[in-house]
């Protein structure tokens, strides 16, 4: 129970983060805000200040802020306020109002992982690959291949990063790769070896390992976690600064790793394919508790940090009822120097509002199916 509503509450905070940015925004353009809602109605409570109604809502998940005049049909009530209607504002304010969102997600994110690496220390390259985890009953394990040992050679080959290392072994699936290992510790059974000169330990040795041509699902070839960083502990007070560069990083890295993700999930449904590796709601959840159960708190804020940055990225996608939506209906208006109907993006918001919840609902359908 304590980690569904944990669950529904840094969900909640990392959505109501990309309202804020659409609400300060809004506020600094001088466009008057209606209404600032955490959750959605029914209302459970609610307060005036100012000339915003700020409100709790049933329904947690989720918020929204209401500017007046994001609708034109609304100005008929109130001319007087044209000037702080939304519809009125210059093009750029407008993109700016829109924008603000994505960009607050993408700091909440960065906030996020600057935390954690503060809490942790900061992730530094190593030239080697370090083992970090054995799966048990793994070829790996059968061999006696350890958490902290580093795979230097794979046949003889070198071993530089998690890329060339998986690359090397997928050439022989199916058969034993001869591994050239550096242990911290001395292993008198093991076939010794000569140590390179950048060798991290001076203890290396030489050992055979099964790759296996088709591993269970989540598994690699050998059954090793594998990374080529490690975890430095600079001085506290250089933690904040360090982390909140690593989280900079963390950032980049995790918007690459998601537009590479929907782009091979384009090319899925291009091909008519089932889009794997994605979940709904529910499987997120389930992947949240995994996290949390497997690894810790801090990992576990290490995975709502990816989220911010996921629905920045998600939202910053040109389709209708996005974030991105409105940004190209903004530049057509700039291009064309001309306003387009209230009725054509109203079907147009319609159309991808329908895609988006039957989406929803097949991603939902797919996560119970997998429960």
């Amino acid at each position: 129970m304590l980690g569904i509503l944990a669950f529904i509450i840094f969900l909640t905070a990392i959505i109501t983060a990309h309202e804020f940015g659409h609400f300060l925004a809004a506020k600094k353009s001088g466009v008057l805000v209606e209404e600032f809602n955490i959750g959605f109605p029914p209302r459970l409570i609610a307060k005036r200040i100012g000339e915003t109604l700020y409100s709790l809502n049933l329904i947690p998940i989720g918020g929204y802020v209401k500017l007046f005049g994001e609708n034109e049909d609304n100005l008929k009530t109130a001319p007087r306020l044209l000037g702080r209607a939304f519809f009125s504002q210059p093009a750029a304010k407008r993109l700016l109002i829109i924008s603000a969102g994505v960009l607050m997600n993408l700091l909440t994110g960065i906030i996020i992982f600057a935390f954690v690496y503060t809490k942790l220390g900061i992730p530094q390259k190593i030239p080697w690959v370090k083992v970090t985890a054995v799966v048990p009953d793994s070829p790996a394990a059968a061999a006696g291949i350890t958490s902290g040992d580093y795979i230097l050679k794979v046949d003889g080959q070198k071993a530089a990063t998690p890329a060339s290392l998986i690359s090397l072994v997928k050439k022989d699936k199916g058969l034993k790769v001869k591994l050239l290992l550096a242990t911290a510790s001395p292993r008198p059974s093991w076939q010794s070896v000569l140590c390179p000169v950048s060798s991290p330990t001076p203890h290396c040795y030489r050992r055979p390992v099964l790759a296996r041509r088709r591993p269970p699902a989540g598994q690699g070839a050998l059954g090793v976690v594998i990374s080529n960083q490690i975890i430095a502990q600079p001085p506290i007070w250089q933690r904040s600064f360090l982390g909140v560069w690593a989280g900079l990083r963390e950032s980049f890295f995790w918007g690459r790793e998601i537009f590479r993700g929907l782009g091979q999930m384009t090319v899925q449904i291009g091909r008519g394919h089932a889009p794997q590796g994605i979940a709904g709601p529910l499987g997120v959840y389930q992947i949240s508790q995994q996290i949390q159960h497997q690894s810790g708190w801090l990992a576990w804020l290490h995975f709502f940090g990816i989220l911010s940055i996921n629905l920045a990225i998600i939202n910053i996608l040109p389709l209708p009822a996005l974030d991105g939506g409105q940004l190209v209906l903004i530049l057509i208006e700039m291009v064309t120097r001309r306003r387009l109907s209230v009725k054509f993006k109203m079907i147009i918001n319609q159309i991808g509002l329908l895609f988006l919840l039957g989406l929803l609902a097949v991603l939902t359908f797919h996560d119970l199916h997998w429960i």
